[in-house]
């Protein structure tokens, strides 16, 4: 009863929801990631299925063809978002790393690092309490059987 009093009063001073804010900006960041890295393979993907467009021999300037025309500017396009692709990745490395976001998620680590030493200790003792509880049961179990049993038999020697 005491250790759940205890459990209670601090569960009342961390903010669970700054933990779960935290963890969403966190989690949001890692899928804008994900997605970009998408994005990128399925550019790769698209030049590996078509592998003309990387082996170019002739320009439009040098009067290539017009296919050569159209492979150039696939190629073009598709380095030109890669490249923009890749400067967001940058920019977001560079955000993540020099924002206050890390110093929020170090910060919460070490908070919920202490909270679970706190609540493993709690639990722990809980735990030791509810033993000693269920060993004090069996005691008191056993002596009620051999009360019973006694009881029984001095009922069945004043009946007889």
């Amino acid at each position: 009863a005491i250790e759940v009093q205890q459990q209670q009063d601090i569960d009342k001073d961390v903010d669970y929801a700054a933990y779960a804010a935290v963890s969403t900006v966190h989690m949001q960041h890692i899928q804008q990631w994900n997605d970009t890295t998408a994005k990128l393979q399925q550019i790769g993907e698209e030049l590996q299925r078509n592998p003309a467009a990387l082996t170019i021999e002739s320009s439009v300037d040098d009067g290539g063809n017009e296919h050569d025309a159209v492979i150039f500017n696939q190629l073009y396009r598709s380095f030109s978002a890669c490249c923009k692709l890749m400067d967001e990745q940058a920019k977001r490395i560079n955000n993540i790393a020099s924002s206050s976001h890390i110093l929020e998620v170090l910060s919460n680590h070490q908070q919920l690092e202490n909270q679970i030493t706190t609540n493993a200790s709690l639990t722990a003792s809980t735990a030791n309490e509810q033993q000693q509880l269920n060993h004090d049961y069996d005691v008191a179990k056993q002596k009620r059987v051999r009360l019973s049993i006694a009881v029984k038999e001095h009922v069945k020697s004043c009946n007889e």
